[in-house]
C-alpha cells in the first residue's frame, strides 16, 4: 500500500532515486529541509532575557521592597486559586470514578472497557492530583533577598536561552551537513 512516502512511485510521478529520497526527507525530517539559519525564537529569549536580568539588577531598594510584597501578594492570590482548582478537579474526578465503579458492565465483554475508563481516572488523578493543596502561606523576602533570588533566578534563565540557542545552532548545521551530504551522494 503506499503512503506519503511512496505515492510519487507507486503512480509513476518519481522514477529516480534523488527525487524519492529529497521527498522523503521533506516529509520525514522534523523541520523540513534544512534551513540556513536558527529560528528567531532562539535569539528572541536571549535577548528578553538579558533585558529581565539588565532590568533587575537597576532595581533600587525600595522597588525590591515593593516587588517583594506584589509578589508575595501573588503568591498568596495564587495559593488561593490553586488549591480551589485542586479541590474542584478532585471532586470531579472522584465523582466520575465513584460512577464509574457503580456501573455495571452489561456484558463480560464490556468489563475491560469499565476497567480501562477507572484506569483513565486513577491516571488522570495520580496525574493531575498528586500534590495536596498548598497549607503553608509563602514567605514574604525582604526585598534584598527578594532582589538576590530575582538576579539569581534571571541568571539562570538567561544561561537556559543561551544553552537552548547554542544547542540549535548545532541541530541547524549538523542538519546542513547531513543534507549537503545526502545531496552529494545522490548526484
Amino acid at each position: 500500500m503506499a503512503n506519503g512516502y511512496t505515492w510519487g512511485v507507486k503512480d509513476g510521478t518519481i522514477i529516480d532515486l534523488k527525487t524519492f529520497a529529497l521527498n522523503t526527507v521533506k516529509l520525514n525530517l522534523r523541520d523540513g529541509i534544512p534551513d540556513d539559519s536558527v529560528d528567531s525564537y532562539y535569539y528572541d529569549s536571549v535577548a528578553r532575557a538579558e533585558v529581565r536580568l539588565g532590568g533587575i539588577l537597576l532595581t533600587t531598594p525600595e522597588q525590591a521592597t515593593r516587588a517583594a510584597a506584589e509578589a508575595h501578594q501573588g503568591q498568596l492570590d495564587q495559593r488561593v486559586s490553586s488549591n480551589e482548582n485542586y479541590t474542584q478537579v478532585r471532586q470531579r474526578y472522584d465523582a466520575m470514578l465513584a460512577q464509574v465503579r457503580a456501573w455495571q458492565a452489561p456484558t463480560p465483554k464490556h468489563e475491560p472497557f469499565r476497567a480501562l475508563l477507572e484506569q483513565q481516572l486513577l491516571e488522570a488523578i495520580k496525574f493531575d492530583c498528586h500534590e495536596s493543596p498548598a497549607t503553608e502561606p509563602p514567605l514574604l523576602l525582604s526585598g534584598d533577598e527578594w532582589l538576590k533570588r530575582s538576579i539569581a533566578g534571571a541568571e539562570t534563565e538567561l544561561e537556559w536561552a543561551r544553552q537552548r540557542l547554542r544547542e540549535q545552532e548545532e541541530r541547524v548545521a549538523e542538519q546542513k551537513i547531513w543534507y549537503t551530504q545526502l545531496v552529494e551522494s545522490l548526484t
